[in-house]
């Protein structure tokens, strides 16, 4: 799959859902394919996107880079929203789980889990980084065509 097209396609698809005024993305032109079921890899960015816009204060960018590294490629979804307690990291990609302090928006618990699980089908994988009061990053690698 094509990414720079994919994500072009992914944004228009889904405004006015994901505020795509609020969305920046930056893609290299000379990303090598990625080995993804098109609409496995729109529900696993998706998800992401509406959980940076979600959980950011309204107005504030979120941003989608994508990189190539060695023999995969790095999706990374950032936003500037509450951040994530360094307690409840560990624990973001299980079923239900909830951090104590998104409790109050709307959600079961689902959506990471969900995205996961689609990430690994791919033979890829997905972490997070972030800092309360700063914001989260959310990485998504899967493995390229050879």
């Amino acid at each position: 799959m094509a990414v720079p097209s994919f994500l072009q396609e992914l944004l228009r698809r889904n405004s006015p859902a994901i505020e795509t005024a609020r969305v920046t993305v930056e893609v290299p032109a000379d990303l090598p394919p990625v080995w993804a079921d098109y609409a496995r890899l729109e529900r696993i960015l998706v998800n992401l996107l509406s959980n940076a816009l979600k959980y950011s204060d309204p107005g504030t960018p979120v941003s989608v880079r994508v990189r190539h590294a060695e023999n995969e490629v790095v999706f990374a979804v950032t936003d500037q929203g509450r951040g994530i307690p360094p307690e409840a990291l560990p624990h973001l990609f299980e079923r239900f789980f909830r951090a104590e302090t998104t409790r109050a928006t709307e959600g079961v618990g689902l959506g990471l889990y969900i995205t996961r699980a689609l990430v690994e089908a791919h033979g890829g994988r997905v972490w997070v980084e972030s800092v309360v009061g700063v914001g989260s990053t959310f990485y998504v690698a899967l493995p390229t065509v050879e």
